[in-house]
């Protein structure tokens, strides 16, 4: 009875961590403001607001596209962008701010 209890709370929490990774992973709109973390590179973590166009304008990259991208998506292609520059970067987006 006690497994079946616990294996219940299990699905349970795993259920809710997917709905809640999927509502987090919705598509950039332009506007919307992210907070990028480079783990082990404060000088490249930083807040950005995403422009009309759709792009964002990233230090030493550019512009990298965000519109439609989910923030997995997202933080794959800046890492990808910054492979030339860090070593294994590893990159993490959220939404600080939505759009206006």
């Amino acid at each position: 009875m006690l497994h079946r209890f616990i294996g219940c709370v299990a699905l349970l929490t795993f259920g809710l961590l997917l709905i809640a990774q999927n509502s987090q992973d919705s598509a950039i709109k332009n506007g919307e403001t992210l907070k990028i973390t480079v783990y082990r590179e404060p000088d490249l973590s930083r807040t950005i607001t995403v422009k009309s166009d759709g792009n964002l304008y990233f230090p030493v990259i550019g512009n990298i596209p965000a519109e439609g991208l989910t923030l997995s998506q997202f933080s794959r292609a800046l890492q990808m962008a910054l492979t030339s520059i860090v070593n294994n970067p590893l990159v993490t987006t959220e939404r600080a701010e939505p759009a206006k």
